[in-house]
């Protein structure tokens, strides 16, 4: 199961898809606000390359995964 990380101030879950340091592709749950706006200015200081914010708890399949 996915730890969720509090980005900021706010209740709102979001399934955030970013890329790490090493350039793989990851994906995590995360709290912050309800404004999406404010959520992903809060989301891009904790993950610095976010790809896709998404409002919500998603399962999430990255290609690299699927045999």
């Amino acid at each position: 199961k996915m730890k969720n990380i509090d980005v900021g101030f706010g209740s709102m879950i979001y399934t955030v898809i970013y890329q790490d340091q090493n350039g793989d592709i990851r994906h995590n749950t995360a709290s912050g606000s309800h404004d999406r706006n404010t959520a992903l200015r809060q989301t891009q200081k904790k993950f610095k390359k976010v790809l896709a914010l998404i409002p919500g708890s998603h399962q999430v399949v990255l290609g690299s995964k699927i045999s």
